[in-house]
């Protein structure tokens, strides 16, 4: 019975849960918590985002993340990923997974950024490969551009491009072209407001925001939306000695509470 519900809620729902869906997966309960709205914000987890956010980090990290939905472990996103600082370039590696024997999706990683100190411009390939329970699995490379620039002290933009070489999958299946544009500003040192337009070749466009707050020495609360089935947004951050916490749920009328976790070292 249990693998009957879990057959049942994939079939539903894989759409927002797949990595080969019709936007890529967002993996780090930071961005969750933040609306899913960090193209233009350089973090720990921007190989996941926009891999030109890897060429402003001075340092290097590894990170592990876990998305649940339902309880269920056939519907988890899990990922693991890092990144390394050198004089003349940032490298970040990453890999992916959702799903079970049922149905499984993974995908692979490397991307390299450089800061030419007016803006950052980053480069990704990614192995996809979706399979099938008595099925045959199919593989196909994923490109990925992307573009951070500094406009003010206080203001970033950013954007974003996936699957540029269009990939086909399945019955020649072509997964879109979703192309990203955002913001990201700081009024205040313990404040961040961003935001970004999304649009891809299957769906209209959709908007998403956040706000993150440093309420405590090192400790942030974080809110935000995304239009895309009416989400809400939410969690908490903490950063201590080389270690950053951070947990996000969001939820919504179609998928309910979702769970994000991560924790991220900082080799510094």
């Amino acid at each position: 019975m249990v693998r009957f519900y879990q057959i049942l809620l994939f079939f539903l729902f894989i759409g927002h849960a797949s990595l080969a869906s019709v936007s890529p997966f967002p993996i780090g309960a930071r961005s969750w918590a933040l609306g899913n709205a960090l193209v233009a914000e350089p973090q720990a987890q921007s190989f996941f985002y926009n891999p030109a956010g890897i060429g402003y980090h001075t340092q290097s990290f590894a990170y592990a993340s876990y998305h649940s939905r339902f309880a269920a472990v056939g519907l988890a996103n899990m990922a693991v990923g890092g990144t390394l600082h050198t004089k003349l370039l940032t490298i970040g590696i990453g890999g992916e997974q959702f799903g079970d024997k049922l149905y499984h999706e993974s995908k692979l990683g490397i991307a390299i950024a450089k800061n030419t100190g007016i803006a950052s411009i980053g480069l990704k390939i990614s192995y996809l490969n979706i399979g099938m329970e008595s099925l045959t699995s199919r593989g196909g490379l994923l490109t990925e551009l992307g573009i951070m620039a500094r406009l003010h002290p206080k203001l970033m933009m950013g954007f974003h491009a996936n699957n540029l070489t269009g990939v086909r999958l399945f019955d020649n299946e072509q997964l879109p072209l979703v192309l990203r544009l955002g913001m990201a500003f700081r009024p205040a040192k313990q404040v961040l407001i961003v935001s970004e337009v999304e649009k891809n070749t299957f769906y209209p466009y959709r908007v998403k925001a956040g706000l993150e707050y440093e309420f405590y020495k090192q400790w942030y609360v974080r809110t935000g939306v995304n239009s895309d089935v009416r989400t809400l947004h939410g969690g908490l951050g903490v950063q201590q000695l080389v270690f950053s916490i951070d947990y996000g749920v969001s939820s919504s009328q179609f998928l309910g509470l979702q769970h994000h976790f991560t924790i991220t070292y900082n080799f510094s």
